[in-house]
């Protein structure tokens, strides 16, 4: 098996040495800002459990709209064929 070639950079693509200038940015989500006191950390906290409790409900309100769209296409299609169903059963009984 083949050594993959060791990279010409020690730094990320886009790095200091990338051409043109092209840079990336990094976003870091650990802070030195966080809160520290326990009140804060409650609220944090707090404010996460309400964050996912409006997620659940919005993809509860989501999955309810789409199952409703399907149930009603499905009864939609089942209404406009009745009479060529009808006929198909009808056909079936009279050659048996």
């Amino acid at each position: 098996m083949e050594r993959l070639p060791e990279p010409r950079s020690p730094y990320p693509p886009g790095g200091p040495d990338a051409p043109d200038g092209a840079r990336i940015h990094v976003i870091r989500l650990s802070t030195p800002g966080q809160p520290k006191s326990w009140f804060g950390r409650l609220v944090l906290g707090v404010v996460g459990v309400v964050v996912v409790l409006v997620a659940v409900f919005l993809s509860l309100v989501a999955f309810a709209i789409i199952a409703s769209v399907v149930v009603v296409g499905v009864g939609y299609a089942l209404w406009k064929t009745r009479h060529a169903r009808k006929a198909m059963r009808e056909s079936r009984r009279g050659r048996g």
